[in-house]
């Protein structure tokens, strides 16, 4: 091989050489740091800070994807409680790894997780349909009472109705008159007494009337002398005025 190949190699080999290299330390600083997060990640899972365990587990897997940072990643979503996210990351974890060595218990935690989530659900829909239940019985009672109280109404206006009947209230357009308040006995035995007493007065004003008219008529050349004169009225004023008298005598 001649000198030229060789430095042609030389160039071509040396940068992929050199960038394999570079690549191979790079995941082995990366693989270095993954592992000082789970080491971190799991200090914290003993403590109890499941928060934090969470945190250094995911940085390693996005350091080295291993699939066994899922699982514990998924074991510290279960422990604070998030049963959806745990869920999610146990079954990741089986794509990834179906036969790895967490497998079993991840296969069991998915089956667990999901038969709590299922009865948490059966117990939220339960719960509402009792409180639309409740909400339903408080509407119809609502209007049980609203009915009862209208005929509660309706049967004190019917009582107030009667009894202004039995005490002699007249209704007018809609509404109850009151009487007058009766007047004691005496006094209306003296008030009749008064009107039999003034009876005879009005009689004899009456007669006196009819009589004046009537000399009216039969006096000489008044009403008789062939021509008419305002005292020609004067018998006729008598007449009525007597007559009104006599009415007021009679009534």
């Amino acid at each position: 091989m001649s000198r030229r190949l060789l430095a042609l190699a030389a160039l071509f080999f040396i940068p992929l050489f050199v960038a394999a290299s570079s690549l191979a330390e790079a995941q082995t600083g990366d693989r270095a740091k993954a592992r000082a997060h789970a080491k971190q990640a799991k200090a914290h899972f003993d403590a109890g800070d499941y928060a934090r365990a969470a945190a250094e587990y995911q940085a390693a897997y996005d350091l080295d994807r291993r699939p066994s940072r899922i699982y514990n990643l998924a074991a510290c979503h279960d422990r604070l409680g998030d049963k959806a996210r745990a869920l999610e990351l146990y079954r990741k974890y089986l794509e990834l790894d179906p036969n790895g060595q967490g497998a079993h218990v991840a296969a069991e935690a998915v089956a667990a997780i999901e038969a709590q989530l299922a009865d948490e659900k059966r117990l939220k829909e339960a719960e509402a349909a009792e409180a639309q239940k409740r909400a339903e019985a408080a509407e119809t009672q609502k209007r049980a009472d609203a009915v009862e109280a209208q005929k509660r109404a309706e049967a004190d206006r019917l009582a107030r109705e009667r009894e202004r009947e039995r005490r002699g209230e007249t209704r007018v357009a809609g509404a109850f008159i009151t009487p007058p308040p009766a007047r004691p006995a005496a006094e209306v035995a003296d008030e009749r007494g008064e009107v039999k007493r003034r009876r005879p007065l009005w009689l004899s004003l009456a007669i006196a009337a009819v009589a004046t008219g009537l000399a009216l008529d039969f006096i000489p050349n008044s009403s008789t002398n062939g021509s008419f004169e305002a005292t020609d009225m004067l018998p006729l004023g008598c007449y009525a005025l007597g007559a009104t008298f006599l009415a007021v005598w009679t009534f």
